[in-house]
């Protein structure tokens, strides 16, 4: 009986554990996604990672149009993980940029819009089409800080 009695108290003390631990969850610590997001904005970025990135010069205007980024009267594509907020753009390497500014990046223009997702696979083509579209846009370019 003895031995029952501790596996008992033993098992008991586990589940209790068990469930402080499961009270005290990140997501009760934390404060919401939602909640961290202030003023969000549209920005369009690469799907995923890139091996690579084209190494042109780019330079231009960065404004706002219809909801979308451009540079110059293309359509800007910025690396993954680029934010967005009221007050400007966020790049992965924690550069700011705001909206509106003149912008000096480094990057590539492409003017064929004709693209389809397969020829660039980071690059949300359906997305650049629709900015495109709403802005008048030629293109667009690749562009992040250099």
């Amino acid at each position: 009986m003895r031995l029952i009695g501790r596996i008992a108290l033993v098992g008991c003390g586990l589940l209790f554990g068990a469930s402080a631990l499961l009270g005290c969850s990140s997501d009760e610590t934390s404060t919401p996604a939602a909640a961290q997001v202030v003023d969000a904005k549209p920005v369009i970025a690469l799907n995923s990672e890139s091996n690579g990135w084209p190494a042109a010069l780019i330079s231009g205007s960065l404004v706002e149009r219809e909801g979308c980024l451009l540079i110059g009267n293309q359509v800007a594509v910025f690396p993954f993980g680029t934010t967005r907020d009221a007050s400007g753009t966020e790049f992965p390497d924690g550069t700011r940029v705001a909206v509106p500014s003149e912008v000096r990046m480094t990057g590539g223009h492409y003017d064929d819009l004709t693209l389809i997702q397969s020829d660039l696979p980071v690059v949300p083509m359906a997305e650049v089409k629709t900015c495109a579209g709403a802005t008048g846009a030629t293109g667009f370019v690749w562009a992040m800080p250099s």
